[in-house]
């Protein structure tokens, strides 16, 4: 019968027990990128008066996971269209950049994607569609994330959000995104 020792299932920080037959591969269901600083989020409220239309642009210059990009409706109908490329126009107003970990002991990383809106923008490919209708109650339409493996890779770029109000009436949403930066350092 052959003896086993811990080290050969390698260091004894990836096991969760020095224990032969209970022990496990450690294993982290959390995401590397949170635990670095990595991750942010941002939102932004917006009332879009009937058949107007506002943008949201992002600016990467390094590769990103888009995990969840969401609108919320209180009133309205808004068709969302995500845009890979375009013309900007006009003048743009930042939106909040604010981490998904702040904790205390979380190195310290500068977001380098920078998001904004109330410009304007015309051209680009359409990369994503959706519609989102109020029926009255709060209603929310996740386009992308929601679930394990849901999430998108996109390269440095600059992407348009196209929210438009196809209702008769002002539309009261709520957009919000969740990503992580994975600069090539």
């Amino acid at each position: 019968m052959k003896t086993y020792t811990i080290q050969d299932f390698g260091p004894n920080d990836l096991l969760t027990s020095e224990r032969f037959g209970t022990r496990r591969v450690r294993v982290d269901v959390g995401q590397t990128g949170f635990f670095e600083g990595r991750e942010f989020y941002t939102f932004q409220e917006f009332t879009i008066p009937s058949l107007a239309e506002i943008a949201v642009r992002a600016t990467t210059p390094v590769d990103v996971i888009l995990y969840e990009s969401a609108l919320s409706v209180e009133a309205g109908t808004v068709r969302v269209e995500l845009y890979n490329g375009g013309t900007a126009g006009d003048v743009w107003t930042a939106m909040p950049i604010l981490p998904k970990n702040s904790m205390t002991l979380t190195p310290s990383y500068t977001p380098q994607v920078v998001m904004d809106y109330n410009g304007t923008h015309t051209g680009g490919q359409l990369v994503d569609l959706v519609i989102v209708a109020s029926s009255g109650t709060l209603n929310k339409q996740v386009t992308a994330g929601g679930g394990v493996s849901t999430e998108r890779g996109f390269p440095p770029g600059t992407y348009y959000y196209v929210l438009t109000n196809t209702s008769n009436q002002s539309a009261k949403c709520i957009f919000s995104a969740w990503w992580e930066e994975r600069p090539n350092t």
